[in-house]
């Protein structure tokens, strides 16, 4: 088995396994993550609690569990609305020109003037901290870059011929641009998409851990890594598994990415440095 063939086993593993986790933590997690056993404080990885407990004795194990949904909710819930919305703006964008394109990309580089915890932090502080103002905070962050690839590869295929047969036969802007503009750049977008779940995870994780994101007691990962990080000199086991999961996840998410890129582009892993 060659090495990207392995690596892509891998990621497909990692994935499946966190999707059941997910699905099914009633069933695998010994514990409830509410479930408090103050006599199992700091306890080390064992054959009964083979992650460890925290700092007030709740499973480890038992909270990646059922981590695992709101870990994947992250991943997929903000990068699929900035997809959508980012897209559907790119096409608007990159198919209109003029004006309506001058004044949607100076809104673009206004925002991503201003780094992404920076405008991640002033979204959270008008809104709120809490998971879904820090999942709304980095959508955002997502729609900006989905318009500038799409508007991109929009130009490269508004003037083809079968968008201008389109044109010629009295087909609207509308129809032009989601029935035979969108389907011939989808493919990068994904592609896209696919990259953009680790970044997304990482980012709602990090807010998570400047106590902005999820509250306690919610299994969330950055929450997790967040209480135990008093307690790396007793139990890093605490605060080292909710961090490994969150690698986990991003080398399945970018490996995934990386074999459907070299499908789309074939050239491409002959090309990387």
């Amino acid at each position: 088995m060659a090495k990207g063939d392995l690596s892509l086993f891998c990621a497909l593993v990692i994935l499946l396994v966190v999707t059941i986790f997910s699905i099914f933590p009633q069933y695998i997690a010994s514990e409830h993550f509410t479930h408090v056993d103050l006599s199992k404080r700091l306890a080390e990885p064992s054959l009964e609690n083979i992650f460890g407990c925290d700092f007030v004795g709740r499973d480890v194990f038992s909270l990646i569990v059922w981590g695992s949904r709101i870990a994947l909710l992250i991943c997929i819930v903000p990068t699929f609305i900035g997809a959508a919305l980012g897209v559907s703006i790119g096409i608007l964008s990159g198919y209109v020109g003029g004006k309506t394109d001058d004044v949607i990309q100076r809104m673009v580089e206004i925002i991503v003037s201003f780094p992404g915890l920076l405008l991640s932090l002033t979204i959270i502080n008008i809104l709120g901290p809490g998971l879904w103002n820090a999942m709304w905070s980095v959508t955002i962050w997502r729609v900006m870059g989905f318009i500038r690839i799409t508007r991109s590869l929009t130009f490269t295929v508004k003037e083809t011929g079968y968008v201008e047969w389109a044109k010629a036969l009295g087909a609207g802007r509308a129809h032009v641009m989601f029935r035979h503009i969108l389907p011939n750049i989808l493919t990068p977008i994904i592609v896209q998409l696919t990259f953009s779940m680790p970044g997304t995870l990482l980012s709602v994780a990090g807010l998570s851990f400047l106590g902005l994101g999820a509250n306690p007691p919610s299994p969330d990962w950055g929450v997790l890594m967040q209480q135990s990080r008093q307690y790396l000199v007793y139990a890093p086991w605490a605060a080292f598994v909710p961090g490994i999961f969150i690698f986990f996840i991003s080398f399945a998410f970018n490996n995934i990415g990386e074999a459907f890129r070299d499908i789309v582009d074939p050239r491409a892993k002959y090309v990387r440095i």
